[in-house]
C-alpha cells in the first residue's frame, strides 16, 4: 500500500527545491512480483485526474506518460494498439491536450 499519486509525489518534489518540474514518465501499473495492469475503466479515470493536476500546477512544464505497447496483459495500459488506433486511455491522455 502507500502508493502515491502523482501529484503529491510532484508537489513534494517542487515544495523541496522550488524548481520547474518535468515528469518524465508515469502511469498506473504494478511491477511488484508479475507485472499487473489497470481495467480500461481504471486507466481512463487515473489519466483523466492526473492529466488535470499536472495542468493545473503552474510549475509542471512537461508530463509524459509512460508508454507500454498495448499487447497481451498490458492492451488497457498502452496509448496506442498499433501506430494508428488509440486505446480508450489514448483517447483520453490525447483529449487532455
Amino acid at each position: 500500500h502507500g502508493v502515491d499519486v502523482p501529484e503529491e509525489l510532484v508537489d513534494g518534489v517542487h515544495k523541496r527545491y522550488n524548481k520547474p518540474i518535468w515528469v518524465t514518465e508515469y502511469g498506473l501499473q504494478n511491477f511488484s512480483g508479475s507485472p499487473r495492469y489497470p481495467s480500461e475503466a481504471q486507466e481512463v479515470t487515473f489519466i483523466n485526474g492526473t492529466t488535470k493536476g499536472m495542468q493545473s500546477r503552474s510549475y509542471v512544464e512537461r508530463y509524459a506518460w509512460f508508454a507500454l505497447p498495448a499487447v497481451g496483459d498490458s492492451l488497457p495500459f498502452g496509448l496506442y494498439k498499433d501506430g494508428n488506433t488509440p486505446t480508450d486511455a489514448g483517447k483520453a491522455y490525447k483529449a487532455a491536450g
